[in-house]
């Protein structure tokens, strides 16, 4: 390392989805996009004992064989923004071939209307991602997805877990939003869209009920930066400014039902020795319930993706 640095100055970029703003979005995702392969292959190199120093010339330590890569056991989970980009990672995979031939039309060389991503076909990633494997969504922001019309086809595409053949076993997509993101109508709807078998719909007239269906919560209370350690860090903020409450506890459903999605899928996690409360009771310990779509656990509310 030669010491030079570069700035790489903030872009601050409008929420209103113009051509400039969603143009300047799909620059991020392809970034962000980029930046997930390179964690992967990361990843890969990891599990088979390569050795690999970081930017202090560090070795890291050895993981040959220690890592179960196995099709569908990698979950893909992401934050606002980031929720974004593991939802358009995801399926971009998923989707490689139904990427839409531009040749002959007015976009053929257009870079805008070009893929964001496409893996190659004989990579690691497009082995990896399948109809199983798990995805978890916090405050997912869909602006960037929904109104581009470049990328309009990838938006019609379901997730990968409603093209699952079998239909044993639970849901494998969980996403979970703030009060702040719910009360947001146009996102909540475009968010039940995007978690639907046909997310090119504005609505679903009928409910497809099965294992497959994604199961969508939020916490009353809450505001976007309670998803993250933000909240615990700093609690005042929430209740005074964000009208949210109970940061400790925001944070504690959110990582027992992300566990139990993991139980779902077979991988042994231990129960919490706390229990949570469910209404008036103080019993749940094994989390077997906070996933259910009753109601049954205080300041935890499912919502139908159909309604």
């Amino acid at each position: 390392m030669d010491g030079t640095t570069t700035n790489v100055p903030y872009l601050n970029l409008s929420h209103t989805p113009t051509p400039d703003v969603l143009t300047a979005r799909n620059s991020q995702l392809r970034i962000r996009l980029w930046e997930l392969e390179l964690l992967y292959t990361a990843i890969e190199k990891l599990e088979s004992g390569s050795a690999l120093t970081n930017l202090a010339q560090q070795s890291t330590p050895s993981f040959k064989n220690m890592l179960d890569l196995s099709p569908s056991n990698v979950t893909w989970a992401g934050h606002s923004f980031g929720a974004a980009s593991i939802v358009q990672f995801v399926k971009s995979v998923f989707w490689r071939q139904a990427i839409p031939d531009l040749k002959g039309t007015e976009h053929e060389h257009n870079p805008d209307w070009e893929p964001l991503y496409s893996p190659a076909a004989n990579s690691g990633l497009s082995r990896q991602i399948t109809a199983q494997s798990p995805i978890v969504l916090l405050d997912l922001w869909t602006m960037p997805l929904c109104s581009t019309p470049s990328t309009k086809w990838l938006w019609e595409k379901p997730l990968p877990c409603w093209a699952a053949e079998e239909q044993a076993g639970r849901s494998n997509v969980l996403a979970i939003m703030s009060e702040a993101f719910y009360n947001w109508s146009a996102l909540l709807q475009c968010t039940k869209s995007l978690l639907s078998e046909e997310p090119e719909r504005e609505t679903v007239a009928t409910e497809k009920v099965g294992d497959r269906l994604p199961r969508l919560f939020y916490a009353p209370k809450t505001a976007h930066l309670s998803q993250s350690d933000f909240g615990c860090l700093f609690p005042w903020i929430g209740r005074r400014f964000l009208n949210a409450e109970n940061p400790e506890r925001t944070i504690l459903l959110n990582v027992r039902a992300v566990l139990q999605l993991f139980r779902e899928r077979g991988v042994q996690v231990e129960p919490f020795r706390e229990s949570l409360k469910v209404g008036e009771k103080d019993d749940m310990r094994n989390d077997e319930g906070i996933l259910a779509m009753d109601g049954r656990v205080e300041g935890w509310v499912p919502l139908s993706v159909h309604e």
